[in-house]
């Protein structure tokens, strides 16, 4: 996987699993994915060692997969995405597309 999907793969299921995190590999993970901060500057950021920082992100990074194989969340909210889609080209009805891109928009949102 690149690097570009594989943050934005860790920002989905940071945004579908990150509350199950502990507080510190919440706020790593968030820095180093979300704010694109180095190793350096998180650890400066919170006075720890880069070892802590990227200690941190592997465990986190491994919670958050693992919690991916067991619920499928982000597997599950891809496929609705594709479904809809799918949906959207061969709807012509434009009150009827709205409803969709709503529920489009929802769902990338995570409500």
């Amino acid at each position: 996987m690149k690097k570009l999907d594989q943050f934005v793969y860790m920002n989905e299921l940071l945004s579908l699993y990150g509350s199950l995190l502990t507080k510190v590999q919440q706020e790593v993970m968030i820095a180093y994915y979300r704010y694109n901060l180095s190793y350096g500057e998180i650890a400066d950021n919170k006075n720890i060692s880069r070892a802590a920082v990227s200690d941190a992100i592997n465990k986190a990074s491994k919670k958050l997969t693992n919690f991916e194989k067991k619920l499928n969340l982000h597997k599950q909210k891809m496929y609705s995405l594709e479904q809809i889609e799918l949906l959207k080209q061969n709807i012509e009805d434009e009150e009827t597309l709205l409803i969709i891109t709503n529920l489009e928009r929802n769902i990338r949102d995570g409500i």
